[in-house]
């Protein structure tokens, strides 16, 4: 054991020191990046001429190597506090009472050593702003503010998304940002003077900040001398807990939901994404226990980050990036903090009043013409009639269905059994000849179990290594969600010998108890169809013998509904 603990300690140390020498490189490649001779060198080699790009670089180098007494460059350990890459020409004046020469004395031995962190401070020529936060937080109201102050390109992912026709927003999204960061590259090259592009998203789960992340470094965003910023929001009711991904970090409290829920509804019709509703709540809850909070090693892949209060204004939350992106240096031209105030107060009453006419707008469109109202009275007449009969209808069933519990049961009513998205499409699938094994017999009704309230036919109960309260806001968002239209996505089928299931990625909104989201296709005679889940997981722990898995090329769009299974329907 004392072997592995020093091979896994080495291991970690070597990773560290890896981690720092690309720093370093970076921090050295940046600091060479800003010299104008180097700068123009290496626009001459982009400009294909190669010769006279090798000779200015080559001057560039003597001239900065020619007297290693008055300047020398070093590479030191990036975790001193006095140590880093990069050395500057330095020259001390003396104080007037140093032999009264009035001259520059210096000191030939001494050496200047620009530190890695002094190297993250020069001006940028690209500055990337990522927002993270909960819907209703004020991300757009901040890159607003910010985009009317600082000019650049502002990318706005609910408004891209309303646009967008194709199915795959994410991916198409990220398209937009690489095509949007390698248009700043070049704009700031050809003007010479700083670009920043201010990406508006909620970007609180880790794969959206990760999608991000890639884009900049397939672009090689900190070698051409850019940097990127995380903002993200918090409140101080916010405490540290365990995420859906079983990391200990700073999770939304429900102080901080109820804030961006009552700046949703007061926001009304001009938000572009959520409207108000009863089930607002539990979404941004589900939102928020889903949401993945930013680790030590994810961080480090920014330059810099800001933690700004939920519960601050927009303009003194503008103001404290702006602050941010000062202290380090990064915009030269930025005005004072003074000269701001007025700036982003205005900035932000231009917002407002926009927003003031986007939501007036909306309710004229919403509003119905004059002579359409006669038929929206006695359409709505209509409905309310045939919902009261519907609701009879439902209530005789239901009382009907009790009665037979009950005399099955000796006298004991129906208990609710599970939640699940009924899959209707997939009945029409299997009855195609060809789908499945001869010997299997296909499920009679198909659905995604998502959360058991009772054990299974094997005797499990999936959630029993849940909290309490966790369990009891999972219910809370799926009775929020009864009855609604999802869409899910399959992607795998899964065959064994006795079993057929697919794998299903379900809506974030919706939390799921399953390791393994599925829905049953079919089993032999005799088998149960919770079988399926057993073979998921064992499939997920890497023991493949005796199973096809067949990944399906494109995920399929399924449209289920999610309602709540009583003990007395079966299981089906």
């Amino acid at each position: 054991s004392e072997v592995k603990k020093k091979k896994v300690a080495d291991q970690t140390a070597m990773a560290k020191r890896r981690r720092l020498l690309d720093m370093e490189e970076d921090a050295v490649l940046t600091w060479l990046g800003q010299r104008p001779s180097i700068k123009k060198a290496v626009d001459l080699a982009f400009a294909k001429q190669v010769a006279e790009a090798k000779r200015l670089m080559a001057d560039a180098l003597r001239e900065m190597l020619r007297d290693e007494t008055d300047s020398q460059v070093g590479i030191g350990d990036a975790r001193d506090g006095d140590a880093g890459p990069g050395a500057a020409r330095a020259e001390e004046r003396p104080s007037s009472d140093e032999g009264g020469s009035g001259e520059r004395a210096e000191n030939p031995n001494a050496r200047k050593r620009l530190t890695l962190s002094a190297l993250q401070q020069l001006p940028a020529t690209c500055v990337c702003i990522i927002v993270s936060g909960l819907h209703g937080c004020g991300k757009s109201a901040l890159c607003n503010i910010l985009w009317e102050v600082l000019g650049g390109t502002w990318l706005n992912y609910d408004d891209f998304a309303s646009g967008h026709s194709g199915k795959n927003v994410r991916q198409a999204f990220a398209t937009e940002v690489r095509a949007t960061l390698t248009k700043a590259l070049a704009q700031a090259n050809r003007e010479r003077k700083l670009h920043v592009v201010v990406v508006d998203r909620s970007n609180i789960l880790k794969t959206h900040r990760g999608d991000l992340l890639q884009e900049l470094k397939r672009l090689q965003w900190r070698k051409r001398g850019c940097k990127a910023l995380l903002v993200d929001f918090t409140h101080p009711a916010d405490i540290f807990g365990y995420g859906a991904d079983g990391q200990l970090s700073k999770r939304f409290s429900e102080q901080h939901v109820s804030l961006c829920i009552g700046r949703i509804e007061e926001r009304g019709l001009a938000h572009p994404s959520l409207l108000p509703s009863p089930k607002l709540r539990a979404m941004l809850q589900s939102a928020a226990q889903a949401a993945n909070a930013p680790m030590p090693e994810e961080v480090t892949q920014f330059d810099g980050r800001v933690s700004i209060n939920v519960t601050q204004a927009p303009p003194e939350a503008a103001r404290a990036v702006l602050d941010e992106l000062r202290s380090r240096g990064w915009v030269l031209s930025l005005a004072s903090a003074e000269e701001l105030v007025p700036k982003t107060e205005v900035a932000w009453q231009a917002y407002q009043r926009a927003e003031e006419r986007k939501r007036h707008g909306v309710e004229k469109l919403a509003e119905p013409a004059p002579h359409e109202e006669f038929r929206t009275q006695v359409r709505k007449a209509f409905y309310a009639d045939k919902e009261q009969v519907e609701k009879g209808a439902g209530a005789a069933r239901q009382d009907q269905s009790k009665e037979t519990q009950a005399d099955e049961g000796g006298g004991q009513s129906s208990a609710p059994l599970l939640w699940k998205i009924d899959l209707p499409e997939v009945s029409a699938v299997l009855a195609q000849r060809g789908i499945l094994p001869a010997s299997f017999v296909p499920v009679e009704h198909p659905h995604a179990v998502v959360l058991r309230l009772d054990s299974d036919k094997t005797g499990r109960m999936p959630e029993a290594s849940f909290s309490a309260e966790r369990l009891s806001a999972m219910r809370e968002a799926l009775e929020a969600l009864q009855d609604e239209p999802l869409e899910i996505r399959m992607t795998e089928i899964v065959i064994e010998e006795s079993v057929a299931c697919a794998v299903v990625e379900l809506p974030p909104i919706v939390p799921c108890a399953l390791k393994v989201p599925h829905v049953t296709l079919g089993t032999k005679p005799g088998v149960p169809i919770e079988n399926a889940a057993s073979l998921l997981e064992r499939v997920k722990a890497g023991d493949v013998a005796g199973v096809t898995c067949i990944r399906l090329p494109k995920p399929r769009l399924l449209a289920g509904r999610l309602a709540l299974e009583y003990s007395s329907l079966g299981l089906a």
